[in-house]
């Protein structure tokens, strides 16, 4: 149930309303969430919760695994950087000096039926965290150079204005479930091997194919 679309920022919320969302955070028979779009808060039943989050693991993209890879991934995270970059501060910048465990959690959809979870993983102090970065800085560069890329919906309806439609011309949309988990990793680093060094690629390989989290005392992958 969403309790509260906000259009003022939350500084101004009233005290009420504060007072409200404080005792609903206290009964341990709700949980109250952040909705995933729209500044709403959401109140989900506590056993819910759990068992939402249980639903989306069962997806083939994850799969648990018996102990925590944190200190094995930094080994062989920190063998392939002195490989693969050359030895300077940023390259000791990018192996984390106490990398923290990624943690998965979900925010309603409150816009879709049902409101389902959209699975979130908090990788900031990851192993791989400021790899992905570093990463990104690499691909940026590349952003936009394809005729077929959309920057925003701004830039989309701007697009649009320029295009003359037939009567039998169809607009279609296409949503993508579970992106992240479904992308084509193998088809990707062939692409980025036309494009970088084979040392750079196996940076590439190293961040999404060692990707794991921790939910409810156990280990994903």
């Amino acid at each position: 149930m969403v309790l509260k679309r906000a259009v003022l920022p939350k500084l101004i919320m009233m005290r009420e309303e504060k007072r409200a969302l404080l005792s609903l955070r206290k009964n341990p028979d709700y949980t109250v969430l952040k909705a995933d779009k729209g500044n709403a808060t959401v109140l989900l039943n506590t056993m819910d919760y759990p068992r939402i989050i249980q639903h989306l693991l069962h997806d083939p993209a994850y799969r648990t695994i018996t102990r925590d890879p944190t200190d094995v991934l930094v080994r062989k995270k920190t063998t392939l950087m002195k490989k693969s970059l050359p030895s300077s501060e940023a390259n000791r910048n990018l192996v984390p000096q106490a990398p923290v465990l990624p943690r998965l959690y979900g925010l309603p959809k409150i816009h879709e039926g049902g409101a389902p979870l959209r699975p979130i993983v908090i990788a900031i102090g990851a192993p791989t965290c400021n790899l992905a970065k570093h990463l990104t800085g690499i691909l940026a560069p590349f952003v936009g150079s394809c005729e077929h890329h959309i920057k925003n919906s701004a830039e989309l309806v701007k697009t649009l204005r320029n295009i003359r439609l037939d009567n039998q011309d169809i607009l279609a949309s296409f949503d993508v479930i579970s992106q992240f988990t479904k992308g084509p990793i193998k088809d990707t680093l062939l692409l980025c091997k036309v494009r970088f060094h084979e040392k750079t690629v196996d940076l590439f390989r190293h961040v999404p194919t060692l990707t794991y989290f921790l939910y409810n005392g156990k280990f994903y992958e």
